[in-house]
């Protein structure tokens, strides 16, 4: 059994749910934020500059979880009187 056979904490649907809400140009929170800064909004999901970012992201986000199960775990099982 490998990695990607294993659950993580947050499915990619999931995961794609929260990026939109929060990168739309018209309703996020980020573009909210940059407006209210005197910038335009970004379409973050459209743009060839910011997508491999929000791509590159929202994988170390989504795959963060389960890299701290396993690092706890491995922490955990070293003997304490090493």
């Amino acid at each position: 059994m490998n990695e990607s056979d294993l659950p993580f904490f947050i499915s990619w649907e999931v995961l794609a749910g929260i990026i939109v809400s929060l990168l739309s140009p018209s309703t996020g929170v980020v573009n909210s934020a940059l407006q209210a800064m005197g910038v335009e909004p970004v379409y973050f999901m459209a743009s060839t500059f910011w997508w491999p970012v929000v791509f590159i992201v929202s994988t170390i986000w989504q795959s963060a979880g389960w890299g701290m199960m396993i690092y706890m775990a491995a922490i955990s099982s070293i003997d304490p009187g090493i």
